[in-house]
């Protein structure tokens, strides 16, 4: 609802409480040059002109002569106009930083970029450019990214309103309302943030950058302290009313506990935002220092009663009615006994300032964390006596299931998603209701717009009525349908965890209302009607669903939190958030949580269903065999039982004609092997409208999963467009790619991630690679054997055997114990063209859980590394190994074809560069992979003998060089070693040879490791003769390397050109 301002607390209001207007220089010069835009505004002739036209005068006026930037100076200047990005040649409209001209050319120091827009531009709504639907704002922030390191601020502006943002967030900004800005305290503020001498500074940090760098780690501190006692508060109040209550069930007082501190929480809040009398808490602390009551819950007795005041009011104590359902009556939490210790310590958490410390969009941040330390608590709830083991179970997996599968959903991802798919849908319903061929209003068309008084003929009392001319009531007819729109849009998060894309939601919806409601306001000569915006949002616009009752309610606490006012009742949730299980609608597998949605949402469902869907559904979490039983029947085509893919289905259900889902999930979805059916279907069935890729971007804290936000359309057409974009981490900003078509994605159905990667020249060298024959054609291909597999051991042995089979690794040993043992190779022991010998051994035969054929280790054969890095991992052996699927295996079939002759191209910088362009896990995280599939479709040209017979000689000395270099490398190690007992091999010091002897006895000396002179005089003399020779042997190894590199180039005839797109990867 209200701007979420950069600045906005009491640590700021102190500084700017010590700025004086009355020091500013040349103040009526400066007033002077605002009024005449402000002037300009009032008579609409900024309205009628473009952005270019004014930009420079613009910049000049108040960056120049209001705020002090020197543009006048031609040698040395702070104000650049039309700057453009040293990266691309992208164009901002204005910079602000440090520019002079130098012997080699103009030096530039850019400390903030401007972007102008002309005065009809929504700066947040999206761009309606081909190939670019980015906002004003988003367009701005990409400037940011490619203005340098020192680049901190992003000013973005439509004449209307000067927005100031940090480079790092998008979702906070100061605004300055240009008719607004001559009031004193506007004035004051926009001229001590944005002045020259304050914002930006050459050598030191400036006086803005400091502010808000302290402001950011005080925000930190304090949520980081404010959690950590909310974390040991709950845990506390638990233990508490474990210990007085006996008997209870434990679930119950966990519930209660968390109920407890939602309404302890929205105390506080009320308490600093003027809803409930100031000191409410602290003053129920000062009974105890008057009362002579020897009863240990004094304090129980009183909070009572103000919970009941806050529910039902209690106007001498100037407390409102709020309602809402969180303080309504409760008979289970009123009858516990609560002593007055634990309740000292929940009051003293009014200590903090929730209006400024603790507001709630970092309450929003706490709740989602909050909802994984909820299961994890509730995972180790019972204690044996009043819990069944089977209910033990359950509620571990459960605990386990969300822990793992459901992660906090950054505020840009939320907002990305809310205005693409809630945005777009709007944009469509107003282009339906004809917006874009409403009539212009002119200043003679506002001159039609008159009241005229009328006697009602039945009542005889006068009345006022509008009159107006044909283009108002255009106007106001389409205001009025849009509107309607807007009333009954349904917006549903199907599993809505603490609420973030609810409230992003309600946000989003609020700000289009007030938008509807200025503009009907001044076709009517300001006559607005009376309706309660935000109750209706929450009542008629957001639903949500979540498996875990704890979520429901702080998603209800966070929506109060935003909306809650004095005056009003909190409105009612119940009916829109609910608790269940958003997949499983029986209740024999799902039990209380089943959850049957045209029962629920009966309406809805009844209109069509749902028109926006929208979430982070949970992923990589397990299901029972019932469960999988269950939802096999209800989609039969989700690949692997992914959760995630399940609630694509289930939202695809849902929608409403023409609806739109929109879900950030793993990217894996996009070119996971077995999901083609499923993406076939999407395909045939929906529009995609975009696709987000987000590999580039950390998006979820302490997880390695990489993601992408997916949208679609319910609405079959053949002739759809599909936005590809990309979110980068330093900017967390949407960046176009390219637009693709339905007939491009059905023909690339295998892996649609590899577009985000490829160009139109790109693709051409991959068709050119691929019109070879694949490997599988002359080669078998296997992965390894899966030694163990619990669920098969615990059929065959029982559960303990099982268990400790698979637990204590029997079939595995350091030693031959006999024959049936066989050695094992580990993928970290292959390299290119070099493999370790191994240092395990397999007790192999057909009991393993995977069994493979002995000819895939006891044939000559390739073995091929499942994870790679800048090169694919493949070496070649005669030797008996066995080996797990982190190794594949590729023999012989057709006898014409040489495995060194393969090896070699396996190992060339072509293949890598085409693996990392086709391949669905290539990019997957920290740990890229070759799958067997990729293996086997790999394109091998068909030569002749002779020509092998080239590649054969060089991947013998590669096989040669690469032992001799292992050795070498070892036997210096060896020697190290045998001197230096305490050592540590580090990566460093096992590269020994690509250091300097001086690097080299840095290196020892970490581990506090010192030679005499002596010692120094003999090793350097036996490092520099080793370090020669592995020198030596490494110049063959990278000579011969590049020769295959470029004889494999040939192979497949690429021309130089192609040759430069593959090694400038």
């Amino acid at each position: 609802m209200a701007l979420q301002y950069i600045f906005g607390d009491k640590y700021f209001k102190k500084r700017l409480d010590e700025f004086k207007i009355e020091d500013i220089p040349y103040l009526e010069a400066k007033t002077k040059t605002i009024n005449l835009y402000i002037k300009a505004l009032e008579s609409g002739r900024i309205e009628k002109t473009k952005e270019k036209s004014i930009q420079a005068d613009f910049l000049n006026n108040f960056f120049g002569d209001v705020l002090g930037y020197e543009y006048k100076d031609s040698k040395k200047w702070n104000l650049e106009k039309e700057h453009k990005s040293l990266t691309d040649g992208t164009q901002a409209d204005g910079a602000l930083g440090f520019f002079s001209i130098t012997d080699n050319g103009i030096r530039e120091e850019v400390k903030a970029v401007i972007e102008l827009k002309d005065a009809l531009t929504d700066l947040d709504k999206p761009q309606q450019r081909q190939n670019d639907k980015r906002t004003p704002v988003e367009q701005a922030f990409s400037y940011s990214s490619k203005a340098g390191g020192k680049c901190k601020w992003v000013i973005v502006s439509n004449f209307r309103e000067i927005r100031l943002y940090h480079s790092s967030d998008q979702g906070s900004y100061e605004m300055f309302y240009l008719p607004e800005l001559l009031e004193q305290d506007n004035l004051k503020r926009f001229i001590y943030i944005l002045q020259k001498e304050n914002l930006i500074s050459e050598k030191a940090e400036s006086t803005i950058d400091k502010i808000y760098r302290e402001r950011q780690e005080i925000e930190h501190t304090i949520t980081k302290k404010f959690y950590n006692e909310y974390k040991t508060l709950r845990l506390d109040l638990f233990t508490h009313l474990k210990t007085n209550n006996k008997g209870q069930d434990e679930f119950l007082l966990f519930n209660k506990t968390q109920k407890l501190l939602d309404r302890f929480t929205f105390v506080c809040f009320c308490e600093d935002a003027g809803l409930l009398p100031p000191y409410t808490l602290k003053k129920t602390k000062e009974i105890l220092k008057n009362a002579f009551d020897f009863e240990e819950n004094k304090l129980w007795r009183q909070l009572k009663g103000l919970f009941q005041s806050i529910d039902k009011g209690n106007p001498p104590h100037d407390i409102n009615k709020f309602n809402g359902g969180l303080f309504a009556k409760d008979e289970d939490l009123d009858n516990l006994v609560i002593f007055d210790d634990i309740l000292l310590k929940l009051i003293d958490f009014s200590e903090y300032d929730f209006a400024s410390d603790i507001n709630v969009n970092i309450l929003g941040h706490i709740f989602e964390q909050s909802l994984s330390d909820i299961e994890e608590i509730k995972a180790q709830i019972g204690n044996g006596k009043d819990l069944s083991h089977e209910e033990k179970s359950e509620v571990k997996k459960n605990g386990k299931r969300k822990k793992e599968g459901i992660f906090y959903t950054p505020e840009y991802i939320t907002r990305y998603i809310v205005r693409e798919s809630v945005g777009g849908w709007l944009e469509e319903r107003k282009n339906e209701l004809g917006f874009n061929n409403l009539p212009e209003i002119t200043i003679t068309d506002f001159q039609s717009i008159k009241t005229e008084k009328k006697k009602n003929k039945s009542t005889g009392k006068l009345t006022h009525i509008l009159t107006f001319n044909k283009n108002i009531e255009k106007h106001i007819k389409f205001w009025e349908s849009y509107k309607e729109k807007i009333r009954n849009i349904k917006v549903l998060d199907p599993a809505c965890g603490s609420g973030a894309f609810l409230n992003q939601v309600f946000d989003f919806l609020y700000k289009v209302g007030q938008v509807i409601n200025d503009k009907l306001s001044e076709l009517r000569l300001g006559q607005r009607e009376i309706f309660e915006l935000d109750k209706h949002i929450l009542t008629n616009n957001i639903y949500g669903v979540d498996l875990n009752p704890e979520s429901v309610e702080i998603t209800k606490l966070s929506l109060w939190l935003k909306t809650a006012n004095k005056g009003k009742e909190l409105t009612a949730l119940d009916e829109n958030i609910r608790c269940g299980n958003s997949l499983i609608a029986d209740k024999e597998i799902a039990g209380e949580k089943a959850f049957v949605w045209s029962e629920n949402f009966n309406n809805i469902i009844q209109n069509g269903g749902f028109d926006i869907i929208v979430g982070n559904p949970p992923y990589g979490t397990p299901f029972n065999e019932k469960e999988k039983e269950y939802l096999t029947k209800f989609d039969s085509l989700v690949p692997d039982y992914e959760i995630y893919i399940y609630f694509i289905s289930k939202g695809t259900q849902l929608l409403n004609q023409k609806g739109i889902l929109s879900y950030i999930f793993p990217n894996t979805f996009l070119s996971i092997l077995y999901g083609i059916n499923y993406r076939k279907n999407i395909l045939d069935k929906f529009q995609i409208l975009s696709i987000t890729d987000l590999s580039n971007d950390q998006t979820f804290e302490d997880t390695s999963v990489r993601t992408c936000i997916f949208s679609l359309k319910n609405e079959k057409s053949e002739n759809v467009i599909t936005d590809l974009n990309i979110i980068q981490s330093d900017v967390k900003n949407v960046t176009p790619v390219f637009q693709i078509s339905k007939t491009q994605l059905l023909q690339n159905i295998d892996n649609w991630l590899k577009f985000f990667h490829y160009s139109p020249e790109k693709e051409q060298v991959i068709e050119k690679i691929k019109k070879h024959q694949s490997l599988k054609e002359i080669c078998d291909v296997s992965q390894g054997y899966i030694p163990y597999r619990r669920a098969d051991l615990i059929k065959q042995y029982g559960e303990e055997e099982g268990n400790k089979i698979v637990d204590q690794r029997l079939w595995h040993s350091e030693k031959q114990i006999t024959n049936e043992y066989r050695p094992e190779i580990q993928g970290k022991d292959i390299s290119r063209y070099f493999n370790l010998h191994p240092s395990l051994f397999i007790k192999y035969g057909k009991h393993v859980a995977g069994y493979v054929e002995p000819k895939f280790f006891t044939s000559p054969r390739i073995l091929i590394r499942e994870i790679v890095n800048s090169y694919l991992y493949c070496a070649y052996t005669e030797e008996e190994f066995y080996n797990t699927p982190s190794i594949i295996n590729v023999i012989q079939k057709q006898s014409n074809y040489s495995l060194k002759y393969i090896l070699a191209i396996l190992n060339s910088k072509l293949i890598v560069w085409y693996h990392y362009l086709t391949s669905p896990k290539a990019k997957k995280g920290l740990f890229p992979k070759i799958l067997v599939n990729d293996v086997r479709n790999l394109p091998i040209p068909e030569v002749s003998k002779k020509t092998q017979q080239e590649f054969i000689s060089l991947v013998d000395i590669m096989i040669k060089e690469s032992k001799n270099l292992f050795l070498i490398k070892e036997q210096f190690l060896k020697v190290l070693k045998s001197k230096f007992n305490s050592l540590n091999i580090t990566a460093k010091i096992d590269l020994w040879y690509e250091l300097t002897f001086s690097d080299f006895s840095k290196e020892l000396s970490k581990q506090k490791i010192k030679m005499t002179l002596v010692d120094q005089s003999e090793w350097i003399s036996f490092f520099e003769e080793q370090k020669t020779s592995a020198e030596s042997i490494k110049k063959i190894i990278s000579d011969t390397d590049s020769l295959i590199d470029k004889r494999v180039f040939e192979l497949y005839n690429l021309s130089e050109i192609e040759q430069n797109i593959v090694i400038q990867k």
